[in-house]
């Protein structure tokens, strides 16, 4: 490297300087002390006298882009594929970046730091100043004030790349606007054993929604409704509705948003690999959102987060209930194509008291509305087939494990649930409790060559990556629950076919089969096949 860039003095940079040119470069010794130095832990000394024996001239001024780690990842994945410095760990880059600031302790006339998280033509701004600066003539000084002037009249930017984001110059203040709309279809094959009428194929919106989300200083802020399942009476639109900010350095939130539980719950409707979530999740045993604070933190390897919150979700009454949970997970391989995942989450929670409107209220003094009550989606959503595992409960405990995996095109994912219910009847007197245990596998295969992206920060997997002919994505599914108390049971398969027709799009075709078996009801099945169009901004 050295060698290279003695090589590069003597042949480039010296000449150009002789011929009274400017030689501009995008990194020089610095990034040597930054990386090799600070990031690998080689010995500085031994970066000084490989500094003193090839390198005859130092830049008359540099410029240290310093922007906040995370910032500087999403810039990188942004641009397409990372090269082998920017897969690092998050503890590296933080060891980089406390390098170039001692750097520029030591050399504060030739090191200017520029505050990068600012849009590209206020940090040019800066730079120029910086370089009048060192110039100190008063012409050119004034023809960058003039220029400096002028852009500022214009410094609030607004960009449309993943979405319309609009951003205040200093930086303190930022808006993206946002969106997913899943449009569904769904045609029943069998539905005999469905009570009700059979009119349960049909089209829907299964999400329409819109998500405002920023910045205000050091607080973050996020705001999101779906008009697909928003209440004419109540705030069952809401899906997270929260601020945050940094605390002890952890991400805090406080309001509504997603439990620590469930990976694909976690994962999110715009990369769930199915319509529909398993049943660990908000598609059988648990709430999605609920009310409280929320605390992340990742660490080289892997991450946590813990919550305590309100059993009260938007749309349902008032509660006194109160849960608590955690998260924790280990990513010990997470390279481009190949990922090991493992994770493991807890929750507790009970909801003995209310307070909600009389027509709510049992003679028990419980709130119907907040019971919790297992009934999976094993074919359909809202209609379909979708029986009762579990009746009215004050109280659960559920402890999930997860594992995933990414190899190349193949994707695999896993979990495993056991929930302890508290049973009650409608006077409010105690039943015997009930155990549920569920497990779900699901996998996919990549025809077109990409694959599953994953956040090892959050430990959460993405979709691939699109290029310009489309990504084919085939896709399996076997999920089982039982009742160990009363040996209910249900179990449901699912194969289908992801087209990806670019980042934001993508059409869904799938087909399902679902099953349940009880003393009480005997056998049920339905099948359907089901469709969707989904676009997210």
């Amino acid at each position: 490297m050295y060698a290279a860039r003695s090589q590069h003095l003597a042949q480039v940079i010296e000449p150009a300087l002789n011929a009274g040119q400017w030689v501009l470069s995008d990194r020089f010794c610095d990034a040597s002390f930054a990386y090799q130095g600070y990031g690998r832990g080689l010995t500085l000394a031994k970066i000084s006298a490989l500094n003193d024996a090839f390198v005859t001239r130092m830049p008359d001024l540099t410029f240290w882009l310093d922007a906040p780690i995370e910032l500087g990842m999403a810039r990188a994945q942004a641009r397409g594929e990372l090269d082998r410095f920017e897969q690092e760990k998050l503890a590296f880059f933080s060891k980089v970046r406390a390098g170039y600031a001692e750097l520029k302790r030591l050399y504060p006339e030739r090191i200017k730091r520029i505050d990068a998280t600012q849009n590209a033509d206020v940090v040019f701004e800066q730079a120029i100043m910086r370089y009048a600066e060192k110039l100190a003539t008063p012409s050119l000084l004034g023809a960058v004030a003039l220029l400096t002037a002028v852009s500022f009249a214009h410094a609030d930017t607004a960009t449309t790349k993943g979405g319309f984001q609009i951003k205040s110059e200093d930086g303190n203040f930022e808006a993206k606007l946002g969106g997913r709309i899943n449009l569904d279809a769904i045609y029943f094959l069998d539905e005999d054993d469905i009570t009700g009428d059979k009119t349960n194929s049909t089209v829907s919106f299964r999400r329409a929604r819109l998500t405002l989300e920023g910045k205000a200083y050091d607080w973050k802020y996020k705001f999101e409704n779906d008009f697909g399942g928003q209440s004419g009476t109540t705030a069952s639109g809401f899906r997270d509705a929260w601020i945050g900010r940094k605390i002890l350095n952890h991400d805090v939130k406080f309001g509504q948003t997603k439990i620590y539980r469930g990976l694909e719950e976690l994962n999110g409707s715009n990369a769930q690999l199915f319509q529909e979530f398993p049943a660990i999740g908000a598609s059988g045993l648990f709430r999605a959102r609920q009310i409280g604070v929320f605390a992340e933190k990742d660490f080289e390897g892997g991450g946590y987060g813990v919550s305590v919150f309100n059993t009260r979700e938007a749309g349902t009454s008032p509660s006194q209930g109160l849960g608590y949970n955690g998260r924790v997970f280990f990513s010990p391989i997470s390279k481009k194509g190949k990922v090991l995942h493992l994770g493991a989450s807890a929750t507790v929670e009970k909801n003995p008291v209310v307070d909600a409107p009389a027509a709510n209220i049992t003679a028990g003094g419980r709130s119907t509305s907040n019971d919790w009550r297992i009934r999976p989606r094993l074919v359909g959503v809202a209609s379909g087939l979708r029986p009762e595992l579990v009746g009215d409960s004050e109280a659960q405990q559920s402890y999930t494990v997860e594992a995933a995996g990414i190899l190349g095109g193949v994707y695999a994912q896993a979990e495993y649930a056991r929930s302890i219910h508290d049973r009650v009847n409608a006077a409010g007197s105690s039943l015997p409790s009930e155990t549920v245990d569920s497990f779900y596998v699901q996998t996919s295969y990549i025809l077109t060559g990409e694959s599953k992206r994953y956040d090892a920060k959050k430990g959460l997997f993405q979709n691939p990556s699109v290029n310009d002919t489309g990504v084919v994505e085939l896709k399996a599914r076997y999920e089982q629950l039982e009742n160990r108390d009363t040996d209910a049971q249900t179990q449901q398969y699912i194969v289908g076919l992801n087209y990806y027709f670019s980042p934001n799009t993508r059409a869904m075709l799938e087909y399902v089969n679902g099953e349940f078996d009880s003393k009480a009801t005997g056998k049920l099945n339905a099948s359907a096949v089901q469709t969707r169009l989904q676009f997210n901004f």
